[in-house]
C-alpha cells in the first residue's frame, strides 16, 4: 500500500486496530518511516516539516473573483465538463459510497 490508502482498506485497518486496543494505527509504509524518523530525531523532523511548510503558497489576500466549484463547473464547455467528470469519477463514487454527497 503506497501513497494514499484506499478508503475501504484504511477503514478496515483502523477498525481492526481499535478492536485490538491499539492507540495508533499506521496506514502506509511512508507513515511508518515518518514515525520512526520522528522517534529517533524529533528535532530533525520538526525542522524538515517547518521547511516544507515555508514552501507552501500563501493564502489569497482577498476573495474577489473566487467562485464555488459548482459555479465553475457550470461555466465549462461541454468537452471540458466531460474531462472533469472523467477525472473526478472515482472521487465522486467514493463520496457516494461514504454518504458524503450534499
Amino acid at each position: 500500500m503506497t501513497g494514499a490508502a484506499p478508503s475501504r482498506r484504511a477503514a478496515r485497518r483502523i477498525v481492526r486496530g481499535l478492536l485490538r486496543g491499539r492507540a495508533i494505527v499506521v496506514l502506509t509504509p511512508l507513515a511508518e518511516v515518518a514515525m520512526r524518523v520522528d522517534g529517533v530525531a524529533p528535532t530533525l523532523t520538526s525542522w524538515v516539516l517547518a521547511r516544507a511548510a515555508r514552501m507552501l503558497p500563501d493564502p489569497p489576500r482577498r476573495r474577489t473573483g473566487m467562485i464555488d466549484g459548482r459555479q465553475a463547473a457550470d461555466r465549462l464547455t461541454p468537452r471540458a465538463q466531460r474531462v472533469v467528470e472523467r477525472l473526478t469519477r472515482l472521487g465522486a463514487a467514493a463520496a457516494a459510497r461514504n454518504n458524503e454527497l450534499n
